[in-house]
């Protein structure tokens, strides 16, 4: 009997069993089993899963490099303060090399700034190379002079170009990363960041994933870890369900091929998490889903900020928000003709500055139905979108400090904007905010209010000026 009619005669009692009610659903099961017993098991789940060997094949092979043709050596930089052990393998990992990578000192200037002076070392060329290392972390938070905090890490670029697939814990367990999904609580923190940083050489591989199986997530464990990575396309799958603070910080940022990203379906925020996250991902044409709806401070902070490809913004159904939470999240976004409505009816301070500055194709702004302001909270929030005509409502009757300020500066295109303030004699709460509109326009105001003076700090020269009426 072959193989597809053994498993269509044991499914097929399984209907009987289970009766008529279940039969339409077990068809479908038998389609996808025999649909797919031939084929290599590769799985994107649409919701978060346990890692296992199963939804992640790669998981159980230790991180790999392979030369896109020819042969490729390694550089390993490290700026840790003492050496890390490491074993590469050239021969698909029959046998292990152990070298040692030496310990780097980072360069302090004017006590901010520092320029790394690496430890290095070089493997052999080979065709394929995959390492393999027992290091709690690839990543380390120091303090300079000046008492600023510093990272120092570990790198890895290539000779040429080459794929990069299996599983990254390898370098944190040499023996047991399979199982590996969460970084050490004490020392993890920053565990890889920078690992591949401005590594133009890696690519993926069309069958073999790069995995990253943490759940559970340190501080900065991911932060910067493939920015600059200008050949990859697509990301591995992002398994944790709760951030942690600066966890995926520039992880992508400037990775401009890039047009697939994984799944965020976090509903809890840290600080920093997703700051910077996409930024100049200028070939990424569509945003993932961000579930959550309790934010944090500069959670969203620039994360899609210059990806000029993006052309609508994922629903953001947050209601509660906190300080600098959207701060720049599509600021140069040129390509950007929709946003999503934002349903928080009470702001937090510099929430939404620079939200959507520069999105010169922004035709229509999202509604704004917050009543309570809080300072800075809308500051050039729209500045520059040329294509924009009509202002959202601004029902908030007592202002905050700078929250209107440079709000539409330079809305080339805008010329109709509704008001109804009452209370503008917080500090420079609308310096600028009509500065650069259409020459003419309507202003609607609530009837009472008197204290609006002319110009682009007020009621731009040259509008038409009526009462709102409900």
């Amino acid at each position: 009997m072959q193989k597809n009619d053994l498993i269509k005669n044991v499914l097929a009692a399984v209907m009987l069993l289970a009766g008529a009610s279940a039969a339409t659903s077990c068809q479908g099961l038998i389609d996808a089993v025999i649909g797919d017993v031939d084929k290599p098991t590769t799985v994107t789940p649409s919701t978060p899963v346990a890692p296992t060997s199963e939804n992640l094949p790669m998981i159980e092979t230790p991180l790999t490099f392979e030369a896109v043709t020819g042969t490729i050596n390694l550089t390993f930089k490290s700026t840790l303060k003492d050496a890390v052990a490491l074993e590469y393998s050239t021969d698909g990992g029959i046998s292990w090399n152990t070298v040692s990578v030496p310990s780097g000192t980072p360069e302090y200037y004017d006590g901010e700034s520092h320029e790394e002076v690496p430890g290095t070392l070089n493997t052999t060329d080979a065709e394929k190379i995959m390492v393999r290392a027992t290091n709690a972390t690839y990543g380390e938070s120091d303090w300079n002079i000046s008492s600023s905090e510093v990272i120092r890490h570990c790198s890895i670029s290539a000779s040429d170009d080459c794929y990069v697939y299996g599983n990254v814990m390898s370098l944190i367990n040499a023996t047991d990363f399979k199982t590996l999904t969460a970084f050490d609580a004490t020392k993890g923190e920053y565990a890889f960041y920078g690992l591949f940083k401005n590594n133009s050489h890696i690519k993926n591989h069309t069958e073999k994933e790069l995995v990253l199986p943490a759940a559970t997530l340190t501080k900065g464990c991911y932060n910067s870890m493939f920015s600059g990575c200008d050949k990859l396309t697509s990301t591995p799958v992002l398994s944790a369900t709760m951030m942690a603070e600066s966890c995926y910080f520039n992880m992508f940022r400037n990775c401009v091929s890039l047009t697939v990203v994984p799944e965020l379906p976090s509903t809890t925020m840290a600080k920093d998490c997703y700051g910077l996250m996409f930024s100049g991902c200028t070939s990424l044409t569509k945003a993932p889903e961000l579930p959550a709806t309790t934010l944090a401070e500069n959670c969203y902070s620039s994360m899609f900020s210059d990806c000029t490809g993006l052309t609508s913004a994922p629903t953001l159904p947050a209601t509660t928000l906190a300080n600098s939470c959207y701060n720049g999240m599509f600021m140069r976004c040129t390509g950007l003709t929709t946003a999503s409505d934002l349903p928080a009816t009470v702001l937090a301070e510099y929430c939404y500055q620079n939200m959507f500055r520069g999105c010169t194709s922004l035709a229509a702004a999202p509604a704004l139905p917050a009543t309570t302001m809080a300072d800075f909270c809308y500051t050039r929030m729209f500045d520059g979108c040329s294509s924009l005509t009509s202002a959202p409502a601004l029902p908030a009757t007592i202002l905050a400090k700078r929250c209107y300020s440079y709000m539409f500066r330079d809305c080339t295109s805008l010329n109709s904007v509704t008001c109804l303030a009452t209370d503008i004699s917080a500090e420079d709460c609308t310096t600028n905010w009509l500065r650069g509109v259409a020459s003419t326009g309507t202003f609607t105001k609530t009837a009472s209010m008197t204290s609006w003076t002319t110009g682009s700090n007020g009621i731009p020269s040259g509008w038409t000026t009526k009462d709102y009426t409900e």
